[in-house]
């Protein structure tokens, strides 16, 4: 074929693809006003979700026809963060993100809002239904960003079976704690699980001790935020360190902690090879979907020496933000979304199915038998909000959990972990 004839041909492609062009543009144009495109909404969400939005997304389609869901469950925080972070870094990322509310990761309203990634959400009627707890840590400013639907607490996911076995009752203090732990292991057995790797874990069991170590806590937050108060400085917070070198010294945690995933522990746990597992509520879902084949129950860690002398730590739960590089049509089909999950019934289904209470539930002081240990502890109002969820920035709940995983290997000290914190505090708010 000479040049000639193949810049003919070329040409004669380039006429009927622009021919074919115009058609689909006039037929886009012609489509009757009555009749609206699917609008594609795509998701991101942890892993302790599925077990509610694999029942509520697909009623959600159901009823609006109109929107098409692709759901994404993440693995890891760390993989978790990474992912999300370097996408809206880039202007992308899906049209509903998975945001901690508070500060402590790189994925919380207190990072994602001022960068400008997430859409406020003002005058929502689930916000009348929500906590205070919740809503001002869904906040950023006077801007609302994130729906939560639950609070967990954290505690300890305890085997029934195995404990009835090895003649051992579920302990109420401290020292209880650690002499369960010595007996399991003298039996051959793991006394407790720890997903150390690439989840927030251990950063949530040390902010769960010092809620209960440091002296009247809220007005100690207080000092810090004005600079009359210090991590190293607080016996408190060295308390609550110390317990977690005991835990280890007593030989609680499994080999290879450092290196478990939430998601092994779980499997782990399911699998009858522990006698508890620390973890909050919110894996109820993920557990039972498991079957595991003994009985299961949650009660609170006992932190002191003194029955009923914990302070439970409440966690208001990861939830969904609207990403602002999303288009209109999308960011309104995705309020359209939350929106419908955060209904009471589909609130109190997500809660049910995945774990912990829901906004009313919480409000109304209603707790599900599995919560049962939790009574007397909740009525009491024995409880606190995540610390690391009240911080000023992310990078201090990112040094608690980087430097607290080096003190249960040994490699950091106490000392250093509370001087690694105080640098982190100082880089300011977010």
């Amino acid at each position: 074929m000479n040049r000639r004839s193949y810049r003919g041909g070329r040409a004669s492609v380039a006429l009927a693809f622009f021919v074919l062009l115009t058609l689909a543009v006039s037929s886009a144009q012609a489509r009757p006003s009555g009749q609206s495109a699917t609008v594609k909404l795509t998701m991101y969400s942890s892993g302790a979700s599925k077990p509610a939005l694999d029942v509520l997304i697909p009623q959600f389609k159901e009823a609006n026809p109109d929107i098409d869901v692709d759901l994404t469950y993440l693995g890891t925080a760390a993989s978790g963060n990474q992912l999300e972070t370097t996408q809206l870094a880039a202007g992308g990322g899906p049209d509903i993100l998975s945001v901690w509310p508070g500060c402590g990761t790189a994925t919380s309203v207190c990072r994602l809002a001022p960068a400008g990634h997430l859409v406020n959400m003002p005058a929502k009627p689930w916000a009348k239904r929500s906590t205070s707890i919740s809503i001002s840590t869904s906040k950023y400013g006077a801007g609302l960003y994130v729906y939560s639907p639950v609070v967990t607490f954290e505690g300890l996911w305890i085997n029934e079976s195995m404990f009835k076995e090895l003649g051992l009752k579920v302990p109420e203090t401290f020292s209880q704690v650690l002499a369960v732990c010595r007996k399991a292991r003298a039996r051959g057995k793991v006394p407790m699980l720890l997903a150390a790797s690439q989840s927030l874990v251990m950063q949530q069991l040390l902010g769960a001790f010092a809620l209960t170590t440091v002296d009247d806590y809220p007005k100690w937050l207080q000092k810090l935020k004005a600079g009359k108060a210090t991590f190293a400085g607080t016996p408190g917070w060295h308390r609550a360190l110390q317990k977690l070198v005991d835990l280890r010294n007593a030989g609680c945690f499994q080999l290879g902690a450092t290196g478990t995933t939430s998601a092994g522990a779980e499997q782990q746990f399911v699998q009858g090879q522990a006698l508890s597992y620390a973890n909050m509520t919110s894996k109820k879902g993920n557990i039972e979907g498991a079957l595991p084949k003994f009985g299961f129950s949650q009660h609170p860690f006992p932190i002191t020496d003194k029955p009923n002398g914990t302070t439970v730590m409440l966690i208001v739960g990861v939830g969904w933000s609207v990403n602002a590089h999303s288009s209109k049509t999308n960011q309104a089909a995705a309020q359209r979304l939350i929106d419908y999950l955060a209904q009471p019934t589909q609130s109190g289904t997500y809660a049910r199915l995945s774990g912990g209470l829901s906004q009313e539930q919480f409000q109304k002081g209603v707790l599900p038998r599995y919560l049962s240990s939790y009574s007397r502890l909740f009525k009491a109002r024995r409880y606190g909000v995540n610390p690391v969820q009240k911080w000023q920035n992310a990078e201090t709940g990112d040094a608690l959990t980087e430097f607290g995983t080096a003190l249960l290997t040994g490699q950091k000290s106490i000392a250093e972990v509370l001087k690694a914190l105080d640098a982190a505090w100082k880089l300011g708010p977010n």
